[in-house]
């Protein structure tokens, strides 16, 4: 129940469709509601929406008193959704930490190779090493830079599906 999320749907047929649709629609600017869809025609009005839990009955209880000639609740669980944004976010810091772990290693080492060619004055290897430190690092930044990227999408994503928890009933 920790991961449910609630939706609901009403078809309300009426004579009056200003006023029955107007009664609805008043909820719109409401904090607490979140309206998916709002339809109207000649003689009904449908809507679709989410509502914190702790307004779900005096809305629901709102709608039923305009005899909605549909009114539904659709619950469904986000929990395997949240759990695959933990281990894919877990996989991808751990990818960032051997990146970065890495990166540290190799400097360190070109450091002593460098220090090592320079100190023999074999400029054509100091060349050389040079050279391959500064791909390695532009190659190593641009990976983290790309993870970086993807555990930010991953969070924001989880922190979106985490929100719409606040919408169970």
């Amino acid at each position: 129940e920790a991961y449910e999320v609630s939706e609901y749907s009403a078809y309300i047929e009426t004579n009056d469709l200003q006023q029955t649709c107007e009664s609805v629609l008043v909820l719109k600017p409401a904090d607490y509601i979140v309206f998916e869809r709002s339809d109207q025609d000649k003689r009904s009005c449908n809507f679709r929406f989410k509502v914190k839990k702790e307004h779900a009955a005096e809305e629901l209880a709102t709608l039923e008193e305009l005899s909605p000639r549909e009114l539904s609740e659709n619950t469904y669980t986000i929990e395997e959704t949240i759990k695959y944004y933990e281990g894919e976010i877990e996989i991808l810091e751990n990818k960032l930490q051997t990146i970065n772990e890495t990166l540290a290693d190799a400097l360190n080492a070109y450091d002593e190779l460098i220090a090592l060619a320079t100190q023999t004055q074999d400029v054509a290897s100091l060349t050389k090493i040079i050279d391959s430190k500064i791909q390695l690092i532009e190659r190593l930044t641009q990976q983290k830079i790309n993870t970086s990227a993807q555990i930010d999408k991953l969070m924001k994503t989880q922190q979106q599906q985490k929100e719409s928890l606040e919408y169970s009933s």
